[in-house]
């Protein structure tokens, strides 16, 4: 994979079992980012692991909470991650399912049930675009230009 230039992302660790290992499984392969990671948090040091090579773990809060994995959006595992240092992507599982504006109610959902401050919210945002598996040059594109409207949007509330 290396070789190519594609980035492996694997969906793993989105399970109640608590011997459920899938998280370790992804990593052995290289995953570059997972999805969920729902069971990271009971490996320790692959947590470390995941931080020190900046492997990514997406979640879809909202999706987790109606599917039943985590029975408190407060108590989500991925706050976790964030505080220590292993990149989280907010995301939505299902549009269709949950919601007509999926992205925006998992952002809403996780920024007051986790109480996330304004450069918290700007490390998930640029998380989106840094662990998205495009190019480097698209990816320093896509964040030149998200760099500058969040400067914009935030400079609207200091006026």
């Amino acid at each position: 994979m290396k070789e190519s230039g594609l980035k492996l992302f694997l969906h793993a660790g989105e399970n109640l079992r608590y011997d459920n290992e899938e998280v370790i499984d992804a990593y052995l392969f290289g995953a570059s980012r997972i999805g969920h990671g729902i069971n990271l948090f009971r490996f320790p040091k692959l947590m470390e692991k995941f931080r020190e090579k900046g492997i990514a773990v997406e979640t879809a809060p909202i999706s987790n909470y109606r599917l039943g994995y985590v029975s408190d959006l407060r108590l989500h595992p991925a706050q976790i991650y964030l505080k220590y240092g292993i990149p989280v992507v907010i995301c939505s599982d299902d549009g269709l399912f949950l919601s007509r504006e999926p992205l925006t109610d998992d952002f809403y959902a996780v920024i007051l049930s986790w109480n996330l401050g304004v450069a918290e919210i700007k490390e998930l945002c640029r998380n989106a675009i840094d662990y998205a598996g495009l190019p480097q040059d698209e990816t320093e594109a896509l964040l030149a230009k998200w760099e500058k409207d969040w400067n914009d949007f935030v400079m609207n509330f200091k006026e």
